[in-house]
Formats: C-alpha cells, structure tokens, sequence
C-alpha cells in the first residue's frame, strides 16, 4: 500500500489560503469529482492537506502536514509525493532536498535514498538503497536520521549499520553527527560502535530494519563475513 496516508477522509473547503494559485478552489459538495482545483483535505491518521487536486487525488503543487507538524512542500501526483520537494521541520529546517520518484523513493546528489520512517518525534530516516549489502548472514547499509532542530548542533547524522534480520536486532557501527541537513555541513563529533540492540516491530526505526532485510541484494552485493566495510557514497 503506497497511497500517502491510506483512506482518506476529505474535507475539502476554499479559502484564503489558496487564494495564491491560479486554479480554482474546489467545490464544498462531496459529491462533486474534485479535479483541477485547490483545495484542503484531512486524513484518518490526523495529517492534512492543502493544494492541488485532480479526479479527486493529490496533484500538482501542495503541502502535506503530519500529526506532528513536521510539514512536507512540493508536488504530488495520485496521492503520493513525486517530484520536487522538501520535508520541513516544526522549526523550518528543510530536512532533504531531492526529486521523489515515488511515495517513499528520494533521488539525491548523494544517492537514491529510501524515505523508511518518521517517528512521532519529528524525526526522519532514510536508507541509502544502493549501500545495503549482504555480509555473510547480515545485512548492513548507511541510514541517515534527520532531526526536526539541532540537538546538541547536531542536525543530521549518518551511521552505518549491522542488521540481524533472523533476529531483529541491529547494531550501530559509526556514526558521523553533521551541523547541516542531510549529512552535510561540518562533522561536528563521531561516535564508535555500540552494542546490538533489539527492536520492537512498532517503533519507528524497525521500518528501517525491514527494508533492508526485505531488499533485493545484487549478486555482486554480496560479501563474505568480515569483509572491509565500505565509505558511503
């Protein structure tokens, strides 16, 4: 299921707010097909939404606001992110910048990362595809993690990480803590390897867990036990 926020309940309404684009606001009559229009939407999960529609979906340019206000700015199409666009913070630190190819697919001039989860904290965690490698009965692969405001100066950091998927655990290799988004900017301090930790399946982080133990691995991706651990692209 890769529809933004599953069943929608739309509320669909005209305003001020969109006064600023061309297209005309939506029609307040459910019943109608809202399409080349703008227009407000509220979902099941407690987001929103405010921007374009066609036959009754997401389209064009809007912003989509999570339950914790983290808001996320660009375009859309049939109810996904795709195309330009940002996730922003509840501070305004634009967290990525990047073309979306899908709901959860980001393409950066570091790679093509996989959007993998946000928790309720504001946070964000992708998965940079092209680096999960099998290593004999492990997987490992470079996340970043996107704070919503500097903690410690620290906006994003960049680990690279072990995966058990046998066991659901994983344990955190290196982690690069940079000053600006997305593993850019000044690496501001560096931490070594931790202890393996186990995950519960309803926390945010678990989500990276199975990506990267459900992707495809390449033939060529695979290594055998104690091989070098690669730089991140």
């Amino acid at each position: 299921m890769n529809q933004i926020f599953f069943a929608l309940f739309l509320a669909i309404v005209g305003g001020d707010a969109l006064a600023q684009s061309s297209l005309p606001p939506c029609p307040t009559d459910a019943s109608i097909v809202r399409t080349n229009c703008v227009g407000t939407a509220a979902t099941t999960t407690g987001g929103s939404y405010s921007g374009g529609f066609k036959d009754d979906q997401f389209s064009g340019e809007g912003t989509f606001t999570f339950v914790d206000g983290t808001k996320y700015i660009g375009e859309f199409r049939a109810n996904e992110f795709y195309g330009k666009g940002s996730p922003i913070s509840v501070d305004n630190y634009v967290l990525v910048e990047g073309v979306r190819l899908d709901q959860f697919t980001v393409i950066t001039s570091k790679g093509r990362w996989y959007w993998a989860s946000h928790s309720g904290l504001g946070n964000l965690f992708f998965v940079l595809s092209d680096s999960v490698q099998q290593v004999g009965a492990l997987r490992r692969a470079w996340v970043i993690m996107a704070n919503p405001k500097p903690d410690n100066g620290v906006l994003s950091s960049r680990a690279l990480d072990i995966f058990d998927c046998t066991n659901e655990r994983f344990q955190r290799m290196t982690t690069f803590n940079h000053k600006g988004p997305f593993a850019s900017g000044e690496v501001i301090s560096f931490d070594g390897t931790k202890n393996w930790m186990y995950l519960p399946p309803d926390v945010a982080y678990a989500s990276i867990m199975r990506y990267v133990c459900n992707y495809k691995v390449a033939p060529g991706d695979s290594r055998p036990a104690g091989s070098k651990i690669p730089v991140a692209r």
